[in-house]
Order: C-alpha cells, then sequence, then structure tokens
C-alpha cells in the first residue's frame, strides 16, 4: 500500500507539472530591437511583438513567457526546444523556412535595405556593421562585402558609426527610421534587393514537427487580423 500511495503521488506530481508546462507558451526573442523588442526604464519587455505575443496568449489561455535570448542563438534554441516558439521582428526568408516554419503576422514584402553612415554619404565597399543572425548579415556575407557582426541591434549599430569603428550600418527600412529621427548626424540610403534578396514580412517561428501549435497560432493570428487588432498595433508603434 505504502508503494501505491508513492506511485499514486508521482503520478499526481507529474500531472500537475505537465498543467504548469502547458499553461505557458514560452518565446525566444532578441530585446534589443526596438520598436519590436526592447527593454524599458523599468526594466520591463515592451514592443510591438510584446503586445502581438500578448495579444495571442489571450487567444490560446496561455501566459507568455519570454526568454531573452541573442539573435542569432534563436533558430537553434527553437530546434532544441529550449523555446516553443521565437518572436522578434524575424523577417521570412528561404533559408529559413528551410529550417523552421514562419507563420507571418506583419510587414509587407521589404524590397530594399536601410545603409546609415555617419555625417557622410555610405560606402558599400567599406566596412558595414550588422547584427549577428539577422538577414541583412546573411545578404553581406553572401555578397561577399567586409562585414562586422555585432550582437547588439540599433544604438550598438549607431555607437560603431559614431566612433569611426564601420562605415556603413545595414538594417531595416522600418528599423531604421526612429534611428535617423534620433541621431541627426545620420545618413541614410536605400540600397535595392534582388527580387530573390527580397524578405517576404515577419514571421513567427515555430518547429516544423509542432503541427498542433501551428494550427492554433495561425487560428488565432487570423482572428486577431480579422479583429483589426494588429492594425492597432501596428498604429501604435508604428505609425502605420
Amino acid at each position: 500500500m505504502k508503494y501505491l500511495c508513492l506511485l499514486l503521488c508521482c503520478m499526481v506530481m507529474a500531472a500537475c507539472s505537465t498543467q504548469k508546462t502547458d499553461s505557458k507558451l514560452v518565446m525566444g526573442t532578441e530585446a534589443t530591437f526596438p520598436p519590436y523588442m526592447s527593454v524599458n526604464a523599468k526594466g520591463e519587455l515592451e514592443g510591438f511583438d510584446v503586445d502581438v505575443a500578448q495579444a495571442l496568449g489571450q487567444k490560446l489561455g496561455k501566459e507568455i513567457v519570454f526568454k531573452d535570448l541573442g539573435f542569432d542563438a534563436l533558430i537553434l534554441a527553437l530546434k532544441k526546444g529550449k523555446v516553443d516558439g521565437i518572436i522578434g521582428g524575424i523577417s521570412i526568408s528561404p533559408s529559413r523556412l528551410k529550417e523552421i516554419a514562419m507563420l507571418p503576422y506583419q510587414g509587407d514584402p521589404v524590397t530594399s535595405y536601410s545603409l546609415l553612415s555617419w555625417k557622410k554619404k555610405g560606402d558599400p565597399s567599406g566596412l558595414t556593421v550588422v547584427q549577428a543572425g539577422t538577414i541583412q548579415e546573411a545578404y553581406l556575407l553572401e555578397k561577399g562585402m567586409p562585414t562586422k557582426s555585432l550582437p547588439g541591434n540599433g544604438v550598438d549599430l549607431v555607437m560603431e558609426l559614431k566612433y569611426g569603428k564601420a562605415d556603413n550600418a545595414l538594417i531595416e527600412p522600418k528599423v531604421a527610421a526612429p534611428l535617423v529621427a534620433r541621431f541627426d548626424e545620420l545618413q541614410e540610403e536605400p540600397i535595392l534587393l534582388a527580387e530573390e534578396d527580397w524578405v517576404l514580412g515577419n514571421g513567427i517561428g515555430i518547429r516544423k514537427e509542432n503541427t498542433a501549435l501551428i494550427e492554433a497560432i495561425s487560428v488565432a493570428l487570423e482572428e486577431l487580423k480579422a479583429e483589426g487588432r494588429l492594425d492597432e498595433l501596428n498604429q501604435k508603434w508604428f505609425g502605420s
């Protein structure tokens, strides 16, 4: 009887543990990518993707738990099962679609990048700083351009330009806009992309084998679109 009780207790504890895990959705992100994801003065995460994830959590009846990782570590963490999904202004690209499922939720195709420089016209042949793990990094490396990859983004890249550690920074136009507005010394030039280099908006990354979660998030995203909630959040964080 003693062993039977012990076995039943273990089964109950295991069931409770599973229920607790199932009630949460762990989302990997990189919190230095405003206005998608950043840390405010209170030490709290904020941004467009924070709000999107929380809205999804309400639809799915799950608590959203963010796990802050380096951008270049997100896909690996997802594939190893350390997180349930990844979010944070992650561009949908053919190379990423080979590794994971990506559910589109925001953005039109990106047909150009912004080349930023400090107080002078950019030099595409010069050293270009970029955030590690981004589609911009892959673009530079594929083109064989002098590249300096950093774990940070946004202001970190701008500081590389300000202090002469790089000639340019390559970034998405929507992310570049608030930086250009903040720093008067920044110069911005568009780098037009060939059609095969276009980025198909932003997506939420899920393991391909996690079909149940893919279906659940797909349905929730469609509901949020139909309700106008995603448009409201775009207006809040991007003004459009």
